[in-house]
């Protein structure tokens, strides 16, 4: 097994310039999009109501968050980054990091159109509600998109009788590394996010 932990890792380095563009893509997309719900606050809040709304389907009926729905629905955005990969030359997983980036953006954006009537300024509120779990969540995300993008990628090569190695071989390790770390990244994100995320928020607020 430490063997098999090695060589994922290994291929998980592999994926790094692939890992940066994402998450060069998502940091884009949450700035512009933060930026409009600024210059449009009406639409801010009403695009707040809809992710409030999204979020009670990992929330119990007094508003927690449940640890294993949170953990299933992130899993799920994470397999789908890569099972996307499976559609050939669209670079289709990048529709996850679009939602995501937007996701952001408007958390984001809501928070600074609110600023004047907040104790706490915005920054501080993202940093200690966002950073924590974030790391991990967002770092797992942005695998799992770019090992969907190596998927898609090496399929398309596969098309065009380009390919230097065996798709086998490559969902093979695709798949060690989806459970090596991927799955790990987001158990630990969700740990976080249920029980000491509301802590610190608590804190701060």
């Amino acid at each position: 097994m430490r063997e098999q932990f090695l060589d994922s890792g290994r291929y998980v380095r592999g994926q790094w310039k692939k890992f940066l563009t994402v998450a060069g893509i998502f940091i884009l997309l949450a700035a512009a999009t933060a930026w409009a719900m600024v210059l449009h606050p009406d639409q801010a809040q009403e695009m707040m109501g809809i992710l409030q709304e999204n979020m009670g389907r990992v929330m119990d009926e007094e508003g927690n968050i449940q640890l294993f729905r949170l953990f299933v629905n992130n899993l799920s955005v994470a397999g789908l980054g890569v099972l996307m990969g499976f559609i050939p030359f669209l670079a289709a997983p990048l529709y996850i990091i679009l939602t995501n980036g937007i996701v952001i953006g408007v958390v984001y954006g809501a928070y600074l159109t609110m600023a004047d009537a907040l104790t706490v300024p915005v920054w501080k509120i993202m940093l200690v509600g966002i950073l924590p779990h974030g790391i991990f969540e967002l770092g797992a995300i942005f695998l799992s998109v770019a090992l969907g993008l190596q998927l898609c990628f090496q399929l398309s090569k596969k098309i065009l009788g380009r390919a230097n190695r065996s798709l086998k071989e490559e969902l093979i390790d695709l798949g060690w590394a989806f459970v090596l770390w991927v799955t790990p990244m987001l158990l630990l994100a969700a740990v976080i996010e249920c029980f000491l995320t509301p802590i610190l928020m608590e804190l701060l607020l």
